[in-house]
């Protein structure tokens, strides 16, 4: 793996063989089962021995919470406790209020839940997994025992209790058998991005070209990834919070770095001046071999101020991702103020809460309708399936993803739990049989194929085999479970195909909506706005939020795409010129008047007038202008080329969308 040390640094890459590795399975496929299966039967052992009546709640915490390094899996811990203990709380609250009206029981828990799904949707990682767990836990024990109101509390805390010692079974396995660090993955990855974004900006200055958005889009995707890999990673360490803003650092200052190749790459040309393509080259000379870039020639043509501008910061956006590598490695550096914020959809989160309250109410209905005896496992279910997968950007494959595994799983636990377990007496051939199953459907969920059916698999493995002391092997009860659990997730899939229905196109157009109203207000507003790499950061994850939603990339499609960046870079653009004009302050009147022409035709989006201030900010300042002139001036060319390139694409036009 190469480590650039300094922006050129590069190291070849040396072929290891990994011990235990299995081709076409993760490289850390046999450690993961073995952690997951051992901390499983721990956890059912603790439970026996204590007597915790819910032994099963114990494996299935350790189901959903055995992840492929220490830092996922103790983030989602921490969320899945918070979440129970808020369930547990409102169930408490709404079984003591409404313990004779199942009517009203019902209708808070609806609303309840939608608050949830809301939540879940606006938030990002496991923290809305917390908040779908906080709907669904009071499902569990508020709806599970509608018939029994008196034993809330118990229920309550024998939950509480099976999930704290699913979650320390796993804690203390993963500390004994050395379970992948969240941080080396996290700063390997950082790495391999820099060394990729340094080749890509050494392509840029030299005039070599660049990928078209799609691909720029998709390689972007792969660093914006990596602010779930921080959180993890800061959920193993100390000073995580530290180390978490040295990722943010990186991440963002990459993301500044692509947006300035790619407008170095459109912008430059055989009219470029010689002395500004000469330091261009430089530029990327000092980029591979880690050496000191000269100064900047003087100029007085806006465009080429754009490019001279965009090649420091190239270099200035590279020195803060060895800063920030630093940090996050242990080290101490001072660090630049890049706070990286998500993007919200509001809209979604809304249609996320009805969906969710109708798809409960027609649930709730089909089972008083049908008579079903005990068939509250159905509402708990479609409860936990519709609030978790909800909050997924594409629900209907997710839906998709947990019920092909449902049948598979079933007849295979069915075997396993009526033809070999009542041969065996004793926890320890239970072990074997209950872990070999385990280590089977967990090892499967590695295969890089399977791996999106892997959540579903072990979440169906322990609610199926559902242990208990002593067991019971009833076939009508195993497959009454098993249909219920069925009806629920195909509840769940016709809820996003029918109710309200998830469209990817609706949510395209938002996207498109969100990136156009910004740069919209950004250009009516006078003051300063967001900071550039902040705005920068969250214009690609609304780009990477709208592939995901793009489909198939037709060329209309990739023409959508293209416009999109052009507005989202037209919005940066404009907070820069603005940054740029606001730090000069108060120069000299030729300066001021210029400040004063270049507001004006920012607010106008007057591109010659804009051109016009510029070259007199350059004239005014002298031949070496002071960096917030070359900033604004640089602000005022950028906008004026995204403008020019993005053409006149219908926001929502049919022929992009469809």
């Amino acid at each position: 793996m190469s480590d650039p040390a300094s922006p050129g640094a590069s190291l070849p890459e040396v072929p290891r063989t990994r011990l235990f590795e299995l081709p076409g399975f993760f490289p850390d496929a046999l450690p993961y089962v073995a952690r997951t299966t051992i901390a499983l039967l721990l956890s059912y052992g603790l439970s026996f021995y204590a007597q915790v009546p819910t032994a099963s709640s114990a494996g299935i915490t350790v189901g959903i919470i055995a992840q492929a390094s220490s830092g996922m899996a103790l983030s989602k811990a921490f969320y899945r406790v918070a979440g129970t203990v808020i369930g547990c709380g409102v169930a408490l609250l709404l079984g003591s209020a409404f313990a004779q009206d199942r009517t009203m029981l019902l209708f808070c828990f609806a609303l309840w839940m939608g608050a949830c799904a809301a939540a879940a949707a606006l938030l990002r990682d496991f923290r809305s997994y917390g908040a779908a767990i906080s709907g669904y836990t009071v499902a569990i024990i508020a709806i599970g025992g509608i018939d029994a109101p008196d034993g809330l509390l118990l229920s309550s805390l024998n939950r509480t209790v099976a999930i704290l010692i699913g979650i320390g079974c796993v804690a203390l396995v993963n500390s004994l058998l050395g379970g992948t660090p969240a941080l080396t993955g996290l700063v390997a990855g950082l790495r391999r991005e820099r060394e990729r974004v340094v080749a890509f900006a050494i392509e840029a200055l030299e005039g070599r070209g660049v990928p078209d958005d799609l691909v720029l889009t998709q390689r972007v995707s792969a660093i914006t990834a990596l602010q779930s890999e921080a959180g993890y990673a800061a959920a193993e360490q100390s000073n995580g919070r530290r180390r978490r803003r040295g990722a943010q650092v990186v991440i963002g200052s990459l993301l500044t770095a692509v947006s300035a190749s790619r407008t170095i790459a459109g912008v430059l040309s055989p009219e470029t001046p010689a002395a500004v393509r000469a330091h261009l080259v430089a530029v990327a000379a000092s980029l591979r071999d880690g050496t000191a870039a000269p100064d900047a020639p003087g100029t007085a043509d806006p465009f080429s101020a754009l490019l001279l501008e965009r090649a420091d910061s190239i270099l200035r956006r590279m020195r803060d991702t060895e800063a920030g590598l630093t940090v996050l490695t242990g080290g101490t550096a001072a660090l630049p103020e890049i706070v990286l914020r998500p993007t919200h959809d509001v809209t979604a989160a809304l249609l996320s809460a009805a969906r969710v309250i109708l798809a409960f109410g027609l649930a709730a209905a089909f089972v008083v309708l049908s008579g079903w005896p005990d068939a509250t496992l159905v509402l708990v279910q479609q409860a936990a399936f519709v609030g978790l997968l909800g909050a997924s950007p594409t629900p209907t494959a997710a839906s998709k993803g947990f019920l092909i595994p449902l049948l598979p799983i079933a007849l295979v636990v069915g075997l396993v739990e009526f033809l070999l377990l009542p041969l065996a007496s004793g926890f320890v051939p239970f072990a074997l049989l209950a872990g070999g199953t385990v280590f089977l459907v967990a090892l499967l969920g590695r295969h890089r194929r399977l791996a999106p059916l892997a959540p579903a698999g072990l979440i169906y493995v322990t609610l199926l085999l559902s242990p208990s002391n002593p067991q019971t092997f009833l076939l009508d009860s195993y497959l009454n479970t098993t249909l219920q659990v069925g009806l629920a997730v195909v509840f769940t899939l016709l809820t996003f195909l029918l109710i309200l229905p998830v469209s990817p196109k609706r949510r395209l157009y938002r996207v498109v909506a969100a990136i156009s109203g910004r740069f919209e207000r950004a250009r009516r507003s006078a003051a300063e706005g967001q900071p550039p790499a902040v705005a920068q950061a969250q214009l690609y994850d609304r780009l990477v939020r709208a592939l995901t939603f793009l489909g198939r990339p037709t060329g209309a499609r990739r023409a959508l795409l293209s416009h999109l960046y052009h507005v989202g870079a037209s919005e940066i653009a404009v907070h820069r010129a603005r940054a740029g004009l606001a730090a000069m302050g108060a120069g000299g009147v030729g300066v001021a008047e210029a400040q004063a022409a270049a507001q004006e035709a920012l607010a106008r989006l007057d591109g010659p007038a804009m051109l016009r201030a510029g070259r007199e900010l350059l004239r005014a300042s002298g031949s070496r202008p002071p960096a917030a002139v070359l900033q604004a001036v640089s602000g005022l060319a950028d906008l004026v080329f995204q403008e020019g390139r993005r053409g006149r694409v219908s926001r929502f036009s049919k022929l992009m969308i469809g």
